[in-house]
């Protein structure tokens, strides 16, 4: 493939720029001295649980220590198991393998990187403790019918919407509020960007106290003494001062996610080697970032970045890494080998969008 990080790359993969409100904000907390957790944090608490409908919201460094968190609570044995997709981010299965679970991997569907259901009925059996459905780019799998499965079982349902911020299911419920918690990322490339970050959400006051614990040493008093293990998981009012900013105008950054997601639907859906991966902005799932499969992905991406334009690869599924191998997972693999990831991100233009569009009908008729 071409190096797309070359000097002659002017359309970068994902484009996303801070407001005059941005800095006012973070300016504000550092004119008053509110730089490590304090009271920002707890403000972007309340309006994040608020955004969503739910009762509490506890900030964490990231989205992968809330991962963990949530699963260290489930006081997991030896030989437990938690149920991942195989088309995931590694975070998922280090935070149950970090927790002392073992991850099991289950394929994906076919036509777009979720878990399937019949996969992860498959792979329940009486060491299974845990599913992590991940939201992948905004899309959820039925989550309707994990909860059942999951209820019916026993097993706990922790959801890792890192990717689905303000997406909701075909209920109309948020990504993320469903589950035993929800799990979140405001890295660089997510809806809501703080640059770094994540927050846990649980309907359950006692669930939200033992997270608050963890993410302080044990403690949510120092006071109180060290009474329960615990590490230092904590956010920052810095942080949160982008949080509350950005917050502020999650509908605008919706809506601009769903526009570039209908001009690519639009101009790329006649073409043969390269298929956008579905979202169904219809039903209120926001699409984080434009991916497709292509027949040819790295001669596509190489044709791309010879014209000045950025795309990547999707990530490879976790049955290819090293301490995951397990078996076979044909639909993961799928998007790991042809799955592309084109210009996303609020701050693009629609003529640069267009650009894209227009390249890639050109690479299309060379097929």
């Amino acid at each position: 493939m071409a190096d797309a990080t070359a000097d002659n790359i002017k359309i970068k993969w994902w484009a996303v720029t801070l407001s005059h409100d941005d800095i006012a904000s973070v300016n504000d907390a550092l004119l008053k001295g509110f730089l490590a957790i304090g009271p920002l944090t707890a403000a972007f608490e309340e309006a994040f649980a608020a955004a969503l409908g739910v009762p509490h919201a506890v900030a964490m460094a990231n989205c992968s220590s809330a991962l963990f968190s949530s699963i260290f609570l489930l006081k997991l044995k030896p030989g437990d198991e938690v149920i991942i997709p195989a088309r995931t981010f590694a975070a998922t299965a280090n935070s149950v393998i970090l927790a002392g679970g073992k991850p099991i991997l289950a394929d994906s569907e076919h036509d777009k990187p979720v878990l399937s259901i019949d996969r992860f009925r498959e792979k329940i059996n009486f060491r299974t403790r845990a599913v992590i459905p991940c939201h992948i780019n905004g899309g959820s799998p039925d989550m309707d019918a994990i909860m059942e499965i999951a209820s019916a079982k026993g097993i706990k349902v922790i959801e890792d919407s890192a990717q689905s911020f303000y997406s909701k299911d075909s209920k109309g419920r948020f990504l993320g509020t469903i589950g035993f918690t929800g799990c979140f990322s405001f890295g660089i490339t997510k809806l809501l960007t703080t640059g770094i970050g994540g927050m846990a959400v649980t309907s359950d006051s006692d669930t939200a106290m033992e997270l608050r614990r963890l993410r302080n040493h044990g403690v949510i008093n120092y006071s109180d003494g060290f009474h329960s293990p615990g590490f230092n998981f904590k956010f920052s009012d810095i942080l949160a001062s982008i949080g509350i900013s950005r917050l502020k105008g999650i509908e605008k950054t919706v809506q601009r996610h769903i526009a570039i997601y209908r001009m690519y639907s639009d101009g790329l859906s006649s073409l043969n080697s390269i298929k956008l991966i579905p979202a169904d902005v219809d039903s209120e799932t926001v699409p984080l970032w434009i991916e497709a499969v292509a027949d040819d992905r790295d001669k596509l991406i190489s044709y791309l970045a010879l014209r000045g334009i950025e795309a990547i690869p999707l990530l490879k599924s976790l049955e290819e890494s090293n301490h995951l191998r397990d078996g076979s997972y044909p639909n993961a693999m799928r998007f790991s080998t042809n799955g592309v990831r084109l210009p996303s991100g609020p701050a693009q233009t629609d003529i640069d969008i267009n650009c894209v569009i227009r390249e890639i009908q050109n690479f299309d008729k060379t097929c």
